[in-house]
Formats: C-alpha cells, structure tokens, sequence
C-alpha cells in the first residue's frame, strides 16, 4: 500500500488580502475610486425612475398573430430552407405537370417517373426514382466493390443510372435500351444484376452515355427538390407552382 502520509501538501493558490479602500494608497483610490463614487448613477432607496419609451414592454413591435392552422417559422428558419430550396433547385425547373404527376405517384404509392427528350427529340430517356431498398443496395454494392476515392463518385453515379433508367427510346426505331428487373434473391445475386445492368448502357455510343450520365444528375436534383417543396404546404394547392 503506497505511503500517502509522505507526500508534500500540495501547494495551494495565494490570494491576496483584500484592501480596505479608505486605507488603500493613492494609486489604488485613483483606479478603483471612492465608495460614493461606485454609488454614482445607482437609483437611491425609494426612488422610482421612469423607463426610456424605446424599451418599454407594449412600444416592442410583435408580429401579428397568425390565423389559426397557419404553420409558424422563425425568419432564420425560414432563411435556411430557402436557402436549401435554391441549392436543390434543378436547371429545369419542374413544371405544373411534374408537380401533379409526383403528387399522383406519391398518393398512389408509386414510383415517380419523367421523360426527358435528347438530341432534338430524336431520342428520349424515361427515368424513375429508385426505392430505397434499392438505394441500400447501391450503397452495399458501392462498399463491396471497394473503389478508390476517385473511381467512387463516378461508380456511384453509373449505379444511379442503372437503377433509374427504364428506357432508352428512339423515334421510329426499337428501343436502345430497356432495363431488366433485378434477380430476386441473395443480395450478391441483385448486386451482379445491377453491374450487368451498367454493362449494357456502357454499351451505347458514347454522346449517348454521356447524355445519359446528365441525365440522371438532373433527375437527383429534380426528385431532391419536388420532395422538399412538397413538405410546404402550398404545394399540394390546385395552380400552385412547383
């Protein structure tokens, strides 16, 4: 057992002796000043001073009551998803026709989906949102592939492509493409069908590829941003604007 009874006493903080200020030298008086001096400016016992008009409790200016069922937001709140609301805001706003179709599909328990016309209108590409068990499963087959940190983002983006692409069509010609379903099973099984799945758009021409690529990046921007808005509640109003 350790001898405790033979250490030091530890050192403890000096503190100064406190200095009566009638008895305290001229510099000191001189910082510090007199004990009536201290009392300048304070109100005396029993005196009763009136309150400046600009801090008053009834000349405070307080926001109108709002009507009843109107939801309340703090102005910095409010800033925030603004602020949100521009950087989620697509290059294509959505439409009047993107709101209600989204409307539809989220009241219907569906898959939201959009057509966008390439080249003219010589092609077009219908996209859908994925679900998010198949989100999970891009994200587990991203971690599986164990890419490096500069192939991720762009093997990320191709599986978001592979699982939102529905079709590739040309005007007057059999579609380009068409996606399979995913196997139903062992997740390894989905994983190997969501790999084929970018094999087969790898496969187009190159000016399509890269369309394509585009393509799905507006699509995450315009669901990301039709979900936000939809949590106001002007959106679900008739007319109103996405």
């Amino acid at each position: 057992m350790p001898d405790n009874f033979s250490r030091p006493e530890p050192q403890r903080q000096k503190i100064a002796p406190t200095v009566d200020l009638k008895e305290a030298d001229g510099e000191r008086r001189e910082k510090y000043g007199t004990l009536e001096k201290m009392k300048e400016g304070l109100p005396t016992q029993g005196e009763v001073r009136e309150i400046a008009p600009e801090n008053r409790t009834e000349n405070i200016p307080f926001p109108d009551h709002p009507a009843k069922g109107t939801p309340v937001r703090a102005p910095e709140i409010e800033e925030d998803r603004e602020t949100m609301r521009q950087v989620l805001r697509p290059k294509d706003d959505p439409t009047d026709e993107d709101r209600r179709t989204f409307m539809r599909s989220v009241l219907a328990g569906k898959r939201y989906k959009r057509i966008y016309k390439l080249f003219g209108g010589e092609m077009s590409a219908t996209l859908e949102d994925r679900s998010t068990t198949e989100t999970e499963l891009m994200y587990a087959t991203l971690e599986a592939d164990k890419p490096s940190e500069n192939d991720g983002d762009m093997l990320l983006e191709r599986y978001q492509l592979a699982l939102q692409l529905r079709s590739v069509d040309l005007k007057g010609q059999s579609p380009a493409y068409q996606a399979g379903t995913l196997e139903e099973g062992t997740e390894p099984a989905q994983q190997e069908a969501m790999r084929e799945r970018v094999t087969q758009i790898m496969k187009l021409p190159k000016p399509t590829y890269q369309a394509l690529m585009e393509v799905v990046r507006r699509f995450e921007d315009h669901v990301a941003y039709l979900t936000e808005r939809a949590l106001d509640t002007d959106f679900w109003k008739a007319g109103g604007g996405a």
